[in-house]
Protein backbone atom coordinates (compact mmCIF):
# COMPACT_ATOMS: atom_id res chain seq x y z
CA UNK A 1 0.00 0.00 0.00
CA UNK A 2 1.17 3.51 -1.01
CA UNK A 3 1.16 6.46 0.94
CA UNK A 4 -0.93 8.19 -1.66
CA UNK A 5 -4.92 8.86 -0.73
CA UNK A 6 -7.03 5.85 -2.27
CA UNK A 7 -10.26 8.24 -1.93
CA UNK A 8 -10.32 9.99 -5.19
CA UNK A 9 -10.09 7.01 -6.96
CA UNK A 10 -12.80 5.51 -4.71
CA UNK A 11 -14.79 8.74 -5.55
CA UNK A 12 -15.27 7.67 -9.46
CA UNK A 13 -15.26 3.75 -8.63
CA UNK A 14 -18.39 4.86 -6.47
CA UNK A 15 -19.90 6.84 -8.90
CA UNK A 16 -19.25 4.31 -11.70
CA UNK A 17 -20.68 1.14 -9.30
CA UNK A 18 -23.87 3.57 -8.48
CA UNK A 19 -24.67 3.99 -12.13
CA UNK A 20 -24.14 0.03 -12.88
CA UNK A 21 -27.35 0.12 -10.08
CA UNK A 22 -29.68 2.30 -11.64
CA UNK A 23 -29.15 0.82 -14.99
CA UNK A 24 -29.76 -2.76 -13.54
CA UNK A 25 -33.36 -1.27 -12.83
CA UNK A 26 -33.54 -0.98 -16.12
CA UNK A 27 -32.04 -3.33 -18.33
CA UNK A 28 -30.45 -6.97 -17.22
CA UNK A 29 -26.76 -7.51 -16.37
CA UNK A 30 -26.34 -9.39 -19.90
CA UNK A 31 -26.92 -5.77 -21.37
CA UNK A 32 -24.25 -4.20 -23.16
CA UNK A 33 -24.41 -0.87 -21.06
CA UNK A 34 -24.61 -2.25 -17.58
CA UNK A 35 -21.66 -4.97 -18.86
CA UNK A 36 -19.73 -1.52 -20.16
CA UNK A 37 -20.47 0.12 -16.37
CA UNK A 38 -19.57 -3.02 -14.72
CA UNK A 39 -16.42 -3.82 -16.50
CA UNK A 40 -15.22 0.10 -16.03
CA UNK A 41 -16.63 0.15 -11.93
CA UNK A 42 -14.47 -4.26 -11.79
CA UNK A 43 -11.07 -1.64 -13.25
CA UNK A 44 -11.89 1.38 -10.84
CA UNK A 45 -12.54 -0.79 -7.88
CA UNK A 46 -9.07 -3.10 -8.93
CA UNK A 47 -7.27 0.43 -8.81
CA UNK A 48 -8.10 1.26 -5.07
CA UNK A 49 -7.44 -2.24 -4.28
CA UNK A 50 -3.73 -2.62 -5.06
CA UNK A 51 -2.94 -0.02 -2.31
CA UNK A 52 -5.70 -0.94 0.02
CA UNK A 53 -6.16 -4.85 0.61
CA UNK A 54 -9.65 -4.56 2.29
CA UNK A 55 -12.14 -1.86 1.47
CA UNK A 56 -15.18 -1.52 3.56
CA UNK A 57 -17.89 0.94 2.67
CA UNK A 58 -20.27 1.76 5.88
CA UNK A 59 -23.07 4.07 6.78
CA UNK A 60 -21.86 6.41 10.08
CA UNK A 61 -24.64 9.11 10.65
CA UNK A 62 -26.12 9.26 7.20
CA UNK A 63 -22.84 9.45 6.14
CA UNK A 64 -21.33 6.77 3.33
CA UNK A 65 -17.83 6.33 4.98
CA UNK A 66 -14.60 3.87 3.65
CA UNK A 67 -12.55 2.41 5.84
CA UNK A 68 -14.11 5.29 8.55
CA UNK A 69 -13.38 8.10 6.20
CA UNK A 70 -16.38 10.15 5.14
CA UNK A 71 -16.30 10.21 1.26
CA UNK A 72 -16.98 13.45 -0.07
CA UNK A 73 -18.36 14.82 -3.66
CA UNK A 74 -20.64 12.42 -4.05
CA UNK A 75 -23.64 14.45 -4.22
CA UNK A 76 -27.52 13.14 -4.49
CA UNK A 77 -25.73 9.87 -5.15
CA UNK A 78 -24.54 9.51 -1.24
CA UNK A 79 -28.04 9.32 0.10
CA UNK A 80 -29.22 6.63 -2.65
CA UNK A 81 -26.45 4.89 -1.63
CA UNK A 82 -27.12 5.03 1.78
CA UNK A 83 -31.26 4.25 1.43
CA UNK A 84 -29.93 1.22 -0.44
CA UNK A 85 -27.87 -0.52 2.14
CA UNK A 86 -30.40 0.55 4.44
CA UNK A 87 -33.56 -1.18 3.05
CA UNK A 88 -31.39 -4.27 2.75
CA UNK A 89 -30.32 -3.76 6.44
CA UNK A 90 -26.62 -3.53 5.52
CA UNK A 91 -23.94 -2.22 7.81
CA UNK A 92 -21.24 -1.96 5.83
CA UNK A 93 -19.94 -3.96 2.59
CA UNK A 94 -16.39 -4.97 2.30
CA UNK A 95 -14.40 -6.07 -0.62
CA UNK A 96 -10.96 -7.79 -0.78
CA UNK A 97 -8.03 -7.79 -2.71
CA UNK A 98 -8.83 -9.48 -6.34
CA UNK A 99 -12.01 -9.31 -6.25
CA UNK A 100 -13.75 -10.49 -9.59
CA UNK A 101 -15.80 -8.70 -12.14
CA UNK A 102 -18.47 -11.68 -11.62
CA UNK A 103 -18.32 -11.20 -7.83
CA UNK A 104 -19.02 -7.08 -8.40
CA UNK A 105 -22.14 -8.58 -10.82
CA UNK A 106 -23.29 -10.92 -7.87
CA UNK A 107 -23.42 -7.98 -5.58
CA UNK A 108 -25.30 -5.88 -8.11
CA UNK A 109 -28.04 -8.35 -8.68
CA UNK A 110 -28.42 -8.87 -4.86
CA UNK A 111 -29.04 -5.15 -4.25
CA UNK A 112 -31.56 -4.30 -7.44
CA UNK A 113 -33.58 -7.29 -6.11
CA UNK A 114 -36.32 -6.79 -3.98
CA UNK A 115 -35.27 -6.78 0.04
CA UNK A 116 -37.84 -9.56 0.41
CA UNK A 117 -36.66 -11.85 -2.06
CA UNK A 118 -32.89 -11.62 -0.19
CA UNK A 119 -34.10 -11.94 2.95
CA UNK A 120 -35.32 -15.65 1.68
CA UNK A 121 -31.63 -15.96 0.47
CA UNK A 122 -30.28 -15.05 4.11
CA UNK A 123 -29.58 -11.52 3.33
CA UNK A 124 -27.38 -10.23 1.28
CA UNK A 125 -24.67 -12.18 2.46
CA UNK A 126 -26.46 -15.50 2.22
CA UNK A 127 -27.32 -14.40 -1.60
CA UNK A 128 -23.15 -14.08 -2.34
CA UNK A 129 -22.62 -17.08 -0.37
CA UNK A 130 -24.79 -19.02 -2.48
CA UNK A 131 -23.17 -17.90 -5.38
CA UNK A 132 -19.47 -18.85 -4.02
CA UNK A 133 -18.63 -15.06 -3.52
CA UNK A 134 -15.77 -15.02 -1.25
CA UNK A 135 -13.95 -11.70 -1.54
CA UNK A 136 -17.16 -9.31 -0.66
CA UNK A 137 -18.36 -9.49 2.91
CA UNK A 138 -21.39 -7.87 3.78
CA UNK A 139 -22.33 -7.56 7.55
CA UNK A 140 -25.92 -6.57 8.42
CA UNK A 141 -27.31 -3.99 10.69
CA UNK A 142 -30.10 -4.81 13.19
CA UNK A 143 -32.13 -1.73 12.86
CA UNK A 144 -35.84 -2.94 13.98
CA UNK A 145 -37.66 -2.66 17.46
CA UNK A 146 -38.77 -5.95 18.96
CA UNK A 147 -42.61 -5.58 19.74
CA UNK A 148 -44.69 -8.51 20.98
CA UNK A 149 -44.84 -11.60 19.99
CA UNK A 150 -41.21 -10.89 17.65
CA UNK A 151 -38.09 -12.62 18.08
CA UNK A 152 -34.83 -11.37 16.77
CA UNK A 153 -33.48 -11.90 12.81
CA UNK A 154 -31.04 -15.00 13.31
CA UNK A 155 -29.68 -13.74 10.36
CA UNK A 156 -26.85 -11.47 10.66
CA UNK A 157 -23.38 -11.08 9.81
CA UNK A 158 -22.30 -13.79 7.20
CA UNK A 159 -19.42 -16.53 8.20
CA UNK A 160 -17.48 -15.69 4.96
CA UNK A 161 -13.97 -15.21 5.48
CA UNK A 162 -10.71 -17.03 6.77
CA UNK A 163 -9.96 -16.99 9.98
CA UNK A 164 -7.92 -13.77 10.10
CA UNK A 165 -11.66 -11.89 9.07
CA UNK A 166 -13.64 -13.55 11.92
CA UNK A 167 -10.67 -12.78 14.22
CA UNK A 168 -11.84 -9.16 13.15
CA UNK A 169 -15.53 -9.24 13.72
CA UNK A 170 -15.15 -8.65 17.57
CA UNK A 171 -13.55 -5.23 16.61
CA UNK A 172 -16.54 -4.79 14.12
CA UNK A 173 -18.92 -5.67 16.56
CA UNK A 174 -17.84 -3.17 18.74
CA UNK A 175 -18.26 -0.13 16.53
CA UNK A 176 -21.49 -1.29 15.52
CA UNK A 177 -22.94 -1.50 19.27
CA UNK A 178 -21.71 2.01 19.95
CA UNK A 179 -23.90 3.72 17.32
CA UNK A 180 -26.86 1.36 18.39
CA UNK A 181 -29.48 2.07 20.69
CA UNK A 182 -29.59 0.30 23.95
CA UNK A 183 -32.27 -2.42 22.65
CA UNK A 184 -30.47 -2.73 19.34
CA UNK A 185 -27.46 -3.19 20.98
CA UNK A 186 -29.14 -5.96 23.39
CA UNK A 187 -30.80 -7.65 20.15
CA UNK A 188 -27.41 -8.13 18.56
CA UNK A 189 -25.86 -9.84 21.46
CA UNK A 190 -28.65 -12.08 21.83
CA UNK A 191 -28.51 -13.25 17.82
CA UNK A 192 -25.01 -13.75 18.45
CA UNK A 193 -24.71 -15.53 21.71
CA UNK A 194 -28.19 -17.66 21.21
CA UNK A 195 -28.44 -20.38 18.17
CA UNK A 196 -32.09 -20.69 19.60
CA UNK A 197 -34.58 -18.38 18.02
CA UNK A 198 -37.21 -19.36 20.08
CA UNK A 199 -34.86 -18.73 23.19
CA UNK A 200 -34.05 -15.25 21.97
CA UNK A 201 -37.29 -13.32 22.97
CA UNK A 202 -36.87 -14.90 26.09
CA UNK A 203 -33.46 -14.10 27.01
CA UNK A 204 -33.92 -10.52 25.98
CA UNK A 205 -37.05 -9.25 27.70
CA UNK A 206 -34.87 -11.17 30.96
CA UNK A 207 -31.84 -9.08 30.23
CA UNK A 208 -33.86 -6.11 29.81
CA UNK A 209 -35.61 -6.51 32.96
CA UNK A 210 -32.70 -6.77 34.78
CA UNK A 211 -31.12 -3.58 33.76
CA UNK A 212 -34.70 -1.89 33.87
CA UNK A 213 -34.59 -2.86 37.00
CA UNK A 214 -30.94 -1.85 37.87
CA UNK A 215 -31.31 1.30 36.70
CA UNK A 216 -34.25 1.89 38.72
CA UNK A 217 -32.89 0.56 41.91
CA UNK A 218 -29.66 3.19 40.79
CA UNK A 219 -31.74 6.21 40.70
CA UNK A 220 -33.86 5.60 43.52
CA UNK A 221 -30.73 5.35 45.80
CA UNK A 222 -29.51 8.48 44.60
CA UNK A 223 -33.27 10.32 45.15
CA UNK A 224 -33.57 8.82 48.47
CA UNK A 225 -29.53 10.33 49.24
CA UNK A 226 -30.51 13.98 47.68
CA UNK A 227 -33.83 13.83 49.37
CA UNK A 228 -31.98 13.48 52.44
CA UNK A 229 -29.94 16.06 52.16
CA UNK A 230 -32.18 18.46 51.72
CA UNK A 231 -34.20 17.79 54.64
CA UNK A 232 -30.95 18.11 56.77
Amino acid sequence: MTPRDPLPELMVCIRTFGRVLVQTGLYSLDHPTVRASLDLAHRELSTVLDRVAELAIHVNDNRLCANGTPIDGLGPLEPSLVALLAKHRLDSVEFRRDVGRDDLAVLCEALGARPEVVTEAGGVGGWLEQRSVTLIRCNEAVYAKLHEGETPDPRGTSDQGDGEERGREPERLVVRLEQMSLEDALTTIIRRAVPDQSEQRRVFELVFRQIRHELETKVHEATTHLEAEKQQ
